[in-house]
């Protein structure tokens, strides 16, 4: 549910510029080339792993200290991604739909 937590956070800012991704990984590849938040996608390209490796594999360790982990990951996300959507302003969304016709020319 972290992940999700994340995942949710992360469309609000596209959504906002005019962008819907409905493909995770795009969408994480889209925080990354279009508002270049490294540490962002760092956090929620590893949860993505984490997510998939215990949703879909039954060898694996679940301990009460990943999975806080991983919540308060997530809660440190949502609250970044909070402030990327505040400061969003329509010069920067401009911008980033610009980025986008480069991104998907290329």
């Amino acid at each position: 549910m972290s992940y999700y937590t994340m995942y949710n956070s992360l469309t609000a800012p596209l959504f906002r510029t005019g962008i819907k991704c409905e493909n995770h990984s795009g969408s994480i590849i889209l925080l990354m080339k279009l508002f270049r938040k490294v540490d962002l996608t760092n956090i929620i390209s590893f949860a993505k792993r984490e997510r998939v490796d215990k949703q879909y594999y039954v060898d694996f360790e679940l301990t009460e200290k990943s999975a806080t982990d991983l919540l308060e990951k997530a809660e440190n996300f949502l609250v970044k991604m909070k402030l990327v959507i505040r400061d969003l302003r329509l010069e920067q969304i401009n911008e980033i739909r610009g980025k986008l016709k480069l991104v998907m020319e290329n």
